[in-house]
């Protein structure tokens, strides 16, 4: 096939395996992405479900100081440590000079600490003391209590001076703005639906304490002779920092994909997890509500997700030599489909089709030599044509048999016959072709009761810068020898 186009055909085979390689890379990555989002999917659940049992808890522990605060206000059970007044504040715990013991976390008041104040801190610590050898998820988190008409704040865990002055704190200057709606205790317990408690959660806000983008799960202390106003607000403070840690166990170290807390109503977002990501190309994102405040949000990188995902390395190694083996198939099979459509069918030669790219060759030195069969259309006439088809045959058989792999040889129409001869004398194409000459004559056809012996007349001539004119030549010269050329009385002759 050297006369054929090869670059051409080795270029179109490269593109059609690269074509059909990233094809089925293309489906391995839907598949292997449609795998990574339905992770994240349950990912995102879990996280839910997560969030959903903190806040649980936080109603839990609301609910044991409700009890514990109902009892001891009745019976007059509170005792809590000594209260000073240092800063303007009251309280204990939050400076070295009001320090009085490591059992209690920090009190800060704005107002001399009435005994409702002193029941419920004292309640919250009965609590917190049994809250430490729990098993509950958020133990060591930052939960408080507030109150709105006694001014007091109770930190389960200490707060500094001044690094937390209560003066300054927005949440407690506007409590209401954080905690607008205050729901019946009997209402908001009788649910089971999030969306049905009212308040369970503050607006997003940037806390004083860890500087940090934050917003609160809020839950209600009721004094249950009284079940109609709260009397102080639990509070348990989720931030990206204590998030992120939450989450790590769910999501491992999947570096793909970011987590946001969003308010719906202002579409701010609290970043939970590879928050300095750089904004990837393609993303897609799964929501799912928190509450009537939140909605949790996953941005997954679609390419990374894909990348990271540990089989696509191998299967893009595979799908390489896939492509490598493709290229040949397809290689191989264009070439084969290239020469169907210049073989001539019945002799096995090249067709007529083929002369362009003889016209390639004449660059190099050679010789063409037209051949035609003596008297091939008496064969026909008086035998029928599947003889006429058998002499061409054998003809065509032995023209590839004399030739050499770099000459070409051409059924040019009917019975005639052209071959290329790359040499670079006439003497050796002249040698060449009496050979040709010599075992088409040598062979003998039976049909019927009447042998026949093929006879052909050739004529050769220079390859020029004209194909056809080079053919012209070698046509003339073949007549020549067709005209000499004496035929057997006895026998129809080819």
């Amino acid at each position: 096939m050297q006369i054929l186009s090869i670059y051409k055909v080795k270029i179109s085979s490269i593109i059609a395996a690269i074509f059909i390689s990233s094809g089925l890379l293309f489906v391995s990555a839907l598949l292997i992405f449609s795998w990574q989002r339905n992770e994240i999917i349950t990912n995102t659940s879990e996280i839910k479900n997560l969030l959903i049992r903190i806040f649980d808890e936080n109603e839990n522990i609301a609910d044991a100081i409700t009890t514990k605060f109902t009892i001891t206000k009745k019976n007059s059970l509170c005792s809590i440590p000594k209260v000073y007044k240092d800063n303007g504040f009251y309280g204990f715990n939050y400076s070295s000079a009001s320090t009085t013991t490591p059992v209690y976390g920090t009190l800060l008041a704005l107002q001399p600490v009435s005994k409702m104040t002193e029941c419920l801190v004292y309640s919250a610590n009965i609590i917190q003391s049994t809250l430490a050898n729990s098993d509950l998820t958020t133990k060591n988190g930052f939960r408080y209590l507030i109150t709105d008409k006694t001014k007091m704040i109770y930190s389960f865990q200490r707060l500094e001076y001044p690094r937390f002055n209560i003066k300054t704190s927005k949440m407690f200057q506007d409590l209401h703005a954080y905690i607008p709606m205050i729901p019946d205790y009997y209402k908001r317990k009788l649910t089971n639906s999030i969306m049905s408690k009212g308040t369970v959660a503050t607006p997003l806000y940037l806390d004083i304490i860890t500087n940090a983008n934050t917003y609160s799960v809020v839950s209600f202390v009721y004094d249950l002779n009284d079940s109609k106003t709260p009397v102080a607000y639990l509070l348990y403070d989720h931030t990206t920092g204590e998030l992120n840690a939450l989450i790590k166990n769910i999501i491992g170290d999947k570096d793909w994909v970011t987590y946001y807390v969003q308010e719906v109503s202002t579409k701010k977002n609290m970043c939970i997890n590879n928050c300095h990501a750089s904004q990837p190309l393609l993303t897609e994102r799964i929501s799912t509500h928190l509450s009537t405040t939140f909605r949790l949000e996953s941005e997954i990188n679609i390419l990374k997700s894909i990348y990271a995902f540990p089989a696509f390395k191998f299967i893009a190694i595979i799908l390489f030599f896939v492509g490598l083996v493709l290229q040949n198939v397809i290689h191989k099979w264009l070439i084969r489909s290239m020469a169907d459509s210049f073989i001539d069918p019945l002799t096995g030669l090249y067709t007529r089709k083929i002369s362009p790219f003889i016209e390639k060759k004449m660059k190099y030195k050679g010789y063409v030599s037209m051949i035609d069969c003596n008297k091939f259309k008496k064969i026909n006439d008086l035998f029928g044509h599947s003889a006429g088809d058998q002499v061409l045959i054998f003809i065509g058989q032995a023209i590839k048999t004399e030739l050499r792999s770099q000459d070409i040889a051409v059924r040019y129409g009917g019975d005639e016959f052209l071959v290329v001869m790359l040499v670079d004398e006439v003497k050796k194409a002249q040698q060449i072709m009496k050979r040709i000459q010599q075992r088409i004559g040598a062979r003998t056809f039976t049909f019927g009761e009447n042998t026949v012996t093929p006879r052909i007349s050739f004529g050769i001539a220079q390859l020029r810068d004209n194909l056809s004119q080079s053919i012209q030549y070698a046509d003339e010269k073949m007549y020549v020898m067709k005209k000499a050329s004496q035929l057997t009385p006895q026998e129809p002759d080819l």
